[in-house]
């Protein structure tokens, strides 16, 4: 997704590189805190960054090959 945008904005190749490995990210843990605060579902949040944290260990290595 982050190279389809990168590319539609005409994103030159570094600036789409960081765009794509930003996007590749697993859900900050900041997150989290912003839905203890505000008292929204922070069990599925913490879910949420469980699962990304743990796909990206598979995830960001495949992008990298792909991309360098």
């Amino acid at each position: 997704m982050g190279w389809a945008v990168g590319t539609a904005l005409g994103l030159e190749n570094l600036e789409r590189a960081v765009l794509v490995v930003q996007s590749s990210m697993p859900v900050a843990v900041f997150n989290y805190l912003l839905a203890v605060r505000a008292n929204r579902e922070p069990e599925q949040v913490a879910n949420l960054v469980m699962c990304s944290t743990l796909l990206s260990f598979v995830w960001l290595p495949a992008v990298l090959a792909w991309w360098l």
